[in-house]
This record gives C-alpha cells, structure tokens and sequence, in this order.
C-alpha cells in the first residue's frame, strides 16, 4: 500500500482511521488502531519511508507512533503538553513538534529530543518542511508565519 496518499484521521473514540480520497470520492475506510490511553488525539505526521504515523495527544502530552505495517502502537515521546502540530523532517529522520512556545525536534532513530525554536514564539500553531527541505513555523499567537528556516 503506498501511505503517502492516505489520509488520516483521529476522532473522540480514541481511533485512528486510514482513508483515500479519489477525485471527490471517500474510498477504502478502516480503522488502523484504537489508542484508548489516550486523552484527545489531534495531529498527525506520516513518516513514508519508515511505514510509520506519529499521532499528538496534546492534553496527555504523548506522542504515539503507529507502525503502519503492524497497526501496533507506542509512546514515542512524553512531556509534550500542547503539541498542536507534528511534522517528519525526513533529510534530517527527525519528527519536529510545535508545543506552545517552542519547536522541539526528536530524533526517529534514538528518540533523543532538543528545543530548536524557543524564544520567538507565542503560540506555535504548525510546522511543515517544503521541498527543499527547510521548515516552516506558523505562530497563531503572533499571527504569523516564519520561514524559510
């Protein structure tokens, strides 16, 4: 199956779905994990290339990771509190989390976190890499966007 064009969605039961969107027709809806340890699933972030989905829980601050080939899951990082956006770096293999006032940037292979952004945000909103691979950083605080970086 080629993940890169599913679409996925959490919703208040603690599920994660898998869907294909073709033309403007919803196709092949499953269910791919129920997380009932979780509190409110919110973002998500596809790593393609290590078949996996990086799901925020914000109110728990956990960071779920789902294997796409198993549909098993685990904590991949704790301590997030308002993770409101996820995005894969794939050139640097490092998931990037905006949370509040920062960007945190966690290593896929090791797990081993460290703030990148701290001081010049309010409320980050969004994370996101273009194809060049430079990040992108909204701020909804601020009202902004902050990028190339």
């Amino acid at each position: 199956s080629d993940w890169s064009s599913d679409v996925c969605s959490s919703d208040l039961d603690h599920q994660v779905y898998s869907f294909r969107i073709v033309g403007n027709r919803l196709r092949d809806t499953k269910q791919l994990v129920s997380i009932p340890e979780s509190k409110s699933l919110d973002a998500m972030a596809p790593d393609a290339a290590g078949h996996k989905l990086f799901v925020a829980d914000g109110d728990a601050g956990n960071i779920y990771v789902i294997d796409l080939i198993t549909a098993r899951h685990s904590v991949f990082a704790t301590g997030l509190n308002q993770a409101k956006a996820l995005a894969v770096d794939s050139r640097r293999r490092r998931l990037c989390v905006a949370a509040g006032k920062r960007i945190i940037a966690i290593q896929l292979d090791d797990g081993k976190s460290r703030t990148i952004i701290k001081d010049n945000l309010k409320s980050a909103s969004g994370v996101a890499f273009d194809a060049g691979g430079q990040m992108w950083v909204s701020d909804f605080g601020l009202n902004v966007l902050i990028g190339p970086m």
